[in-house]
């Protein structure tokens, strides 16, 4: 099924959830101090959904990165979902608050983790195991996904709001050419703008130092000559190695910064790494344990 970002059939508060399909964009917080009726400033996340004879019950949130002053929803957004759904796996594309636009940490984490928590909590309206919910993000996006993998919001079950009596952690993660760590020289500058100016320090942000044994299963990919310095998702692996989070690391020699799923669905042409990294991810999901367990 090709849905396409610009073209929302419904836009529905949460408390109507139970009637959204694919295409369908789900509001994250029914009332917001916004600034406006725009976009940036009312986060949420697109559905799209496998054909259900095809679905596995795999959910995936997909944090698109954009240096935080943008959101790529294109290759890193919509063609990654329908890869996944190729896969029957179930995507949703998150559009999260960003610095540029005044939303300093935590309001991103905070975006991402609540859609987190709505995904699990309206797992069976999808279709979706509600421990089989992953997260995937590219670069910026990386950074995020990473974060809310790190630094998950604990359940309350005496809340008197329904999404909050469910955790926001992933089951795994997926990070994507990630930003990751604000230790020079390898911190890529625009993560800095999420605590420039606010009380927050950049150990806040800087995650490779978040790790630990309960973060989720993590898969990792990147090319040699990234922009953003390889050192941020080595940084990660070997905090996942010390704490004995299972995590799986692909560096191709060539590909830069911000190649995504611009290849797919040819899947021809280009560097190596624009052509097979999503194969090595294929595999890695049909072989990880919290996915295939019954």
């Amino acid at each position: 099924m090709k849905v396409s970002q610009k073209i929302l059939t419904a836009i529905v508060a949460i408390t109507a959830i139970a009637s959204l399909q694919a295409g369908d964009f789900v509001k994250l917080w029914d009332k917001l101090p916004t600034k406006s009726t725009d976009d940036k400033d009312n986060p949420g996340f697109e559905v799209f959904l496998p054909p259900g004879t095809e679905a596995n019950g795999i959910g995936i949130l997909v944090c698109p990165g954009g240096g935080y002053r943008r959101i790529c929803s294109d290759h890193e957004g919509v063609k990654a979902a329908q890869w996944l759904n190729s896969k029957g796996i179930a995507a949703f594309v998150l559009r999260y608050r960003l610095p540029v636009d005044g939303y300093k940490h935590p309001v991103p984490l905070n975006d991402a983790s609540r859609a987190m928590q709505i995904i699990r909590l309206n797992a069976k309206k999808w279709k979706l195991d509600p421990n089989k919910i992953g997260i995937m993000g590219f670069s910026a996006g990386g950074h995020l996904a990473a974060h809310a993998s790190t630094d998950p919001v604990v359940a309350k079950k005496d809340s008197s709001d329904p999404v909050e009596k469910v955790s926001s952690r992933p089951d795994f993660s997926i990070l994507v050419y990630p930003c990751i760590t604000t230790e020079k020289p390898y911190v890529y500058g625009g993560i800095l703008n999420l605590v420039k100016g606010t009380e927050y320090e950049e150990k806040d942000i800087s995650l490779e130092e978040h790790v630990t044994k309960d973060t989720p299963p993590v898969f990792l990919v990147l090319a040699h000559n990234d922009g953003v310095h390889p050192m941020n998702s080595v940084l990660f692996y070997q905090a996942c190695l010390k704490n004995k989070v299972p995590a799986e690391l692909h560096i191709y020699r060539t590909g830069g910064h911000g190649f995504g799923f611009a290849a797919w669905p040819k899947m021809r042409g280009g560097s190596l790494v624009k052509t097979t990294w999503m194969l090595r991810l294929d595999e890695w999901l049909q072989d990880l344990p919290v996915i295939n367990k019954k």
